[in-house]
């Protein structure tokens, strides 16, 4: 694999507002963390969330 670095919306991604949950956020942190392939995170979107708190970003893994 020779990534540069891999661009992600998580949240209310444009068109469809799908969101990635949790649980894949943290897998999907931990394989780029193994391949050492930099995550670029757009939380464009996150305020959108009717939920309290927001959707949390992947930077918190």
């Amino acid at each position: 694999m020779n990534w540069k670095a891999c661009l992600f919306i998580s949240n209310f991604h444009n068109p469809m507002g799908c969101v990635i949950s949790d649980d894949n956020k943290k897998k999907l942190v931990t394989f780029l963390n193994g391949k050492g392939v930099p995550l670029i995170e757009d939380d464009i979107y996150g305020d959108l969330s009717f939920q309290t708190p927001r959707p949390p970003t992947k930077k918190g893994w």
